[in-house]
Order: C-alpha cells, then sequence, then structure tokens
C-alpha cells in the first residue's frame, strides 16, 4: 500500500507539472506595482461629484493633458461631502494612494495646479461597498508637492491594510472662499494605488511593471524597452534614462510620459530579462494619431522577433488608438492564443500623411510559461520525502 502511494503521488504531480502551461506572475516589489493597471473587470472608480473614465472603462486612469478626473467648481456643501472610491473587485493589500494633478490649464481656471489638488484627506474603508469606516486620523499622512509643472499628492498609511473598498474625502482644498471659484475643486490626471512591502502574485495585473517584477539572477531589470527608428521619449527629469522610467509605475514624482514621432517602420516594445517566457493575452494601448495611423505586433522567440499572423499567415493589422489630444482612452487587443515569448513590440505600419504618431502609455497582461503552480510544487515535494522515507 505504502509503494502504490508513493507511486500515486509522484505520477500525480509529475502530470499536475507537466500540465501547468502558465501561472500567476510573481510580484517581488508589491509596494511598486499599480493596483489599479488591471484586467479585472470588476474594479471601479466612483466619484461624488464630476465624471471618471473609469466608470467607462475600468482600465483608464491617466490620461496626457487634460483632467481625468475634475469635480468642476464646488460648493460649501459640496466640498463637505465631496469622495471617490474605489472597488478593487477583490481585497488588496493598500498602503500608498499616489496622485497628480493635470498641468495648469489656464482656460479651466487651474494656474498653478495646486489649485486643484485638495490640501488633505480622511481615508475610509469597507467590506461591502456600502457601509464605510474612517481610519484613525492619525494611522496615515498626506502631503503634496508641486513637480514638473504638475502637483504631486501622496497618502500614506502607517500600515499596510487589506480591503476592497478605498474612499478618499478631501477635507480642505487650496481655496476655500467663494463657492462660484474654480479653486475650490478637485482635478486628477493620474491615480495610483500600491501595496505594502512584500511579495503579490496576481494574474490580472498589468505585466509592464518594471520595479515591481522579480528581478533576474544578473540583477537586470525585468522588463526594458525597446525602440526601432528615431523617436522621442519625454525625459522624466528624475535622473534616470527615459526608457527606463516608461514602466515604472512607481516613479518619483509622478510625471507625464510620451513616446512620439512615430513614423512607418518605427517601433516600440518591451523584452522581459528575467528569464521567463510568457503567455501574452491582452495588449493595452493609451495612444493619439493625427492621420489613420496602423500598427502590426511581434513577438520575441528564440528564433527572434515573429510577427503575429492571421490563420492564413497575413499580417494583423490593428488601428491605432486615436482622438482629439487630452482624450485618449486605453484600447485594448485580444492577442491570438498561443502568443508566447519573452517581449513583445508595436511596429507602425501606415499613417498617413502624419508622422508624430504617439503612445503616452502601454498596459501588457499574461503569465509566465512553463511554472508549475505551488500546489504542484507542494506536491512533487511531498512525492519526493515520500519516496525517500520508502527507501529508508
Amino acid at each position: 500500500m505504502k509503494r502504490a502511494w508513493v507511486v500515486t503521488a509522484v505520477t500525480t504531480a509529475m502530470m499536475l507539472a507537466g500540465s501547468a502551461a502558465a501561472a500567476d506572475p510573481v510580484f517581488a516589489y508589491r509596494e511598486n506595482v499599480n493596483l489599479l493597471y488591471t484586467n479585472n473587470p470588476d474594479m471601479t472608480v466612483t466619484a461624488r461629484y464630476g465624471v471618471l473614465p473609469g466608470e467607462v472603462d475600468n482600465r483608464s486612469y491617466r490620461m496626457y493633458y487634460s483632467a481625468d478626473y475634475d469635480t468642476g467648481s464646488l460648493t460649501p456643501q459640496e466640498r463637505q461631502d465631496n469622495w471617490l472610491t474605489i472597488n478593487f473587485g477583490e481585497v488588496c493589500n493598500v498602503q500608498t494612494i499616489r496622485m497628480m494633478t493635470p498641468a495648469p490649464y489656464a482656460a479651466d481656471g487651474i494656474t498653478p495646479a495646486t489649485q486643484g489638488t485638495p490640501t488633505g484627506f480622511e481615508v475610509w474603508t469597507s467590506s461591502d461597498g456600502v457601509n464605510f469606516t474612517p481610519l484613525p486620523s492619525g494611522s496615515y499622512a498626506y502631503g503634496f508637492e508641486p513637480a514638473n509643472t504638475r502637483c504631486t499628492g501622496t497618502i500614506t498609511l502607517n500600515s499596510a491594510i487589506n480591503t476592497q473598498y478605498l474612499r478618499l474625502v478631501p477635507t480642505g482644498y487650496t481655496t476655500d472662499v467663494l463657492e462660484t471659484t474654480s479653486k475650490s475643486r478637485w482635478c486628477l490626471q493620474d491615480l495610483r494605488v500600491f501595496g505594502g512591502v512584500g511579495t503579490l502574485n496576481r494574474g490580472n495585473l498589468n505585466l509592464l511593471s518594471s520595479t515591481g517584477l522579480a528581478r533576474g539572477d544578473d540583477g537586470l531589470v525585468p522588463v526594458t524597452m525597446v525602440t526601432e527608428g528615431t523617436i522621442s521619449i519625454t525625459d522624466p527629469n528624475d535622473g534616470r534614462p527615459a526608457k527606463d522610467v516608461f514602466f515604472d509605475a512607481a516613479v518619483e514624482h509622478l510625471s507625464r510620459k510620451v513616446i512620439s514621432s512615430l513614423g512607418v517602420g518605427k517601433s516600440v516594445g518591451a523584452v522581459f530579462d528575467n528569464g521567463l517566457t510568457y503567455d501574452f493575452t491582452t495588449l493595452g494601448v493609451m495612444g493619439y494619431q493625427p492621420n489613420d495611423a496602423t500598427f502590426s505586433l511581434a513577438v520575441l522567440t528564440e528564433d527572434g522577433w515573429t510577427p503575429l499572423v492571421d490563420d492564413k499567415g497575413q499580417l494583423l493589422i490593428y488601428d491605432l488608438p486615436g482622438g482629439p489630444v487630452g482624450s485618449q482612452p486605453f484600447e485594448y487587443f485580444p492577442l491570438p492564443a498561443g502568443t508566447q515569448g519573452t517581449g513583445i513590440k508595436l511596429v507602425i505600419e501606415s499613417c498617413g500623411d502624419g508622422t508624430d504618431n504617439r503612445i503616452y502609455d502601454l498596459q501588457l497582461f499574461g503569465a509566465p510559461v512553463g511554472v508549475p503552480e505551488p500546489v504542484t510544487m507542494s506536491l512533487l515535494a511531498l512525492g519526493g520525502l515520500a519516496m525517500l522515507r520508502r527507501k529508508r
């Protein structure tokens, strides 16, 4: 009976290991992973006043020129009961909330950018989205400061918490005088939420998190930008090359970022240097095109860059997201089943008579392949121990 049990355990473990085509990615630095960059359809962000793009598409939380979220001028009563609520769609570990206002835009009365920024917050949590409880006032800190003509505000909890719902309640505004003043408002161009120090195993988060993923044995940043042709990338002004900052969600300060001058034949993409092969499922692109621009995709395999084609061998062509400057949402492109490799790149195929095509952000979803699930590893270890005990 013991021998049969040992054979069964080892055989089961081997079968599970062989069938483990993909496992959830491991983010070794949870504190650097933006929890709002997810393809969880249950995640939403709602506001008491004003409209968020997240109420239309749950993964669109940053824009380039104008505000994602703008309350408009608030009356004294509205200033007292204003709030913004995040439903993560699942329980998440949370410690830091970071916000960025738009650049000053005089036409809307925001000059300087600090005029669109609350001077204080209360933080509330809930398990059901109905009953909210405020965190003790001494359990977190808030501060904001101008940077790169914008204002970055940060709420830091003294200790990380686990919650599904997070509500931010402003307690003051830069100017609380006349109810008609445009200064008594809350504007957001970027909103990000991070967990506490630790490891995170999640399959529905953006893989393009250069300081969030586990590093390889050689100490390289696990995901880097690759480009072809002469293009421009906004200088983040933090001392690092722009390429190294573009995929860093935890960059200090939050700053605008854009890849521009993307003409025909030019490309931009990401390569993973952590020794893992990924099964890519969805690509998110926030872009701008002055004319009808299209792009193709290629995946990096052992044979080099391989274009994605349809079942007839024809190159798959996608339309680059467009629209007026300042209103770019993310557009999501499901990738063909079995799109596996160590990198992916976007290649401009056509762009009419314009060359200033831009990409403001990229998201990539998927999972590493050939990595056994934790339960599989446990069974393998159990089977191995059983074999050792049998030998004794």
